[in-house]
C-alpha cells in the first residue's frame, strides 16, 4: 500500500497516509506496541500508518530513520 498506493485487501486506491502514530501507555506504566509476536518497545514510538478509507485495512511502519 505504500509504494503501490492500493489496498491489497480490497482494491481501493483511496488510501490515507497518517504520518506519525505514537504508541500508548499501557496500564503498567510502559509503552510497547504487539506486533504479530514480537514487541516494539524503547525508543521506537513512532510509527507512519496506510489507511484504506473503504475497507480500513491499515498498515503500519516504522519511519526509514529508525531502521538500522
Amino acid at each position: 500500500m505504500k509504494n503501490s498506493g492500493k489496498c491489497p485487501k480490497c482494491g481501493s486506491t483511496e488510501i490515507e497516509h497518517l504520518e506519525k502514530l505514537m504508541t500508548g501507555g499501557g496500564m503498567g506504566g510502559g509503552e510497547a506496541l504487539g506486533i504479530g509476536r514480537g514487541i516494539v518497545s524503547g525508543s521506537a514510538k513512532h510509527f507512519e500508518a496506510y489507511m484504506c478509507k473503504k475497507c480500513g485495512y491499515t498498515e503500519l511502519y516504522m519511519p526509514e530513520k529508525n531502521l538500522k
